[in-house]
């Protein structure tokens, strides 16, 4: 077998899956010290206080063996406390394991994560760090008394930072010191930023969800208003609910608001899978609800289901479609759309 040349290495770790150049260098020194001044590009990296998830490798602890519930020893109150010594455990779609015992002696579990980020990613020739998608923020928000504590947002080595377009919080608001350790300036404004919430937030008014692009919220719609907040309150202008469970009475509601505060022309709501039978049942009450309305036929046989757009007038220049995306075999996304009025 001939070896590989020193450009034809190169070339080769360019286009490897990161997970895989992050195994490859760990295991062979003298690829780790070519690897590391080769660009990186991730598809997907998530970090929180407890675990880091790089492409298809998740760096994750030992909680058992990280937390104790015990008993003060003044108070008698029971608190959590750190071990001497925690495991990192890595979770691969290649590899069964990878297993490192780091002595943490008064050390936390932020240390821990840094250590692990350090051996990641200093060193590199480049301090900025392409991803398409970045993730901040525990997987699971609810916390009880037999939950550990949450560990902040660890810092990143040196001078390293990733630079996205796409940015998922997945259990509170967007916090300015986080988001500085993380990520650069010119991620911003970003493209999309998706907000994992159970109700709606003060903090979605701040500039850095406003000057996104695109808004989405992993918010279910399938309780009463007063449990997660009024939908007719947002004001960005793009936001797509990325949940299946909504009523077709909170778009009524919506079209009803848009129509009395005049919606401005770009406003773009859309909700995640729709059904038939509730489609058909929202086109009707449309035009009950809305008598000036008229319904616009499609010819389009790539889309079978619900062709039919419907139109109302907002004024003399601007008018909401109500429609929906959808494959060959079932419908994918319903969407309201302030646009100016054609003239036929």
């Amino acid at each position: 077998m001939t070896p590989l040349s020193y450009s034809s290495l190169t070339t080769v770790l360019k286009h490897l899956p990161t997970d895989l150049r992050i195994s490859i260098s760990k295991r062979c020194p003298i690829i780790r010290r070519i690897e590391k001044n080769i660009p990186m590009k991730i598809r997907y990296i998530h970090i929180d206080g407890a675990r880091l998830v790089v492409d298809g490798i998740s760096f994750d602890m030992d909680i058992p063996d990280f937390y104790d519930l015990l008993p003060d020893p003044v108070t008698r109150v029971w608190t959590w406390t750190e071990p001497d010594r925690q495991t990192l455990r890595v979770n691969s779609k290649r590899e069964s394991a990878w297993n490192e015992t780091v002595i943490m002696d008064n050390r936390s579990r932020k240390d821990a994560l840094e250590y692990l980020l350090s051996k990641i990613f200093a060193g590199r020739s480049g301090n900025v760090i392409n991803c398409k998608t970045v993730s901040i923020g525990e997987f699971n928000g609810e916390v009880d008394e037999y939950t550990p504590p949450i560990s902040p947002i660890p810092n990143l080595p040196g001078l390293v930072r990733f630079h996205t377009k796409n940015l998922i919080l997945t259990d509170a608001p967007a916090d300015s010191d986080d988001l500085n350790r993380v990520l650069v300036p010119t991620c911003f404004p970003l493209e999309s930023i998706n907000q994992c919430c159970v109700y709606l937030e003060n903090e979605l008014e701040y500039p850095i969800v406003q000057q996104s692009k695109l808004l989405i919220l992993s918010l279910d719609l399938d309780s009463h208003e007063e449990e997660y907040g009024d939908l007719n309150a947002l004001t960005h202008s793009r936001i797509h609910f990325y949940r299946e469970y909504w009523y077709t009475w909170n778009i009524e509601s919506l079209l009803v608001s848009w129509r009395e505060n005049q919606k401005p022309i770009g406003t773009h709501f859309s909700f995640e899978r729709p059904t038939v039978g509730g489609m058909r049942r929202l086109l009707r009450d449309i035009g009950d609800r809305f008598p000036e309305s008229r319904i616009r036929k499609i010819g389009n046989k790539s889309r079978p289901f619900l062709p039919d757009q419907v139109l109302i007038p907002l004024n003399d220049y601007s008018e909401i479609k109500v429609f929906c995306k959808a494959t060959k075999k079932n419908l994918k996304s319903l969407h309201l759309k302030v646009q100016p009025i054609r003239r036929s």
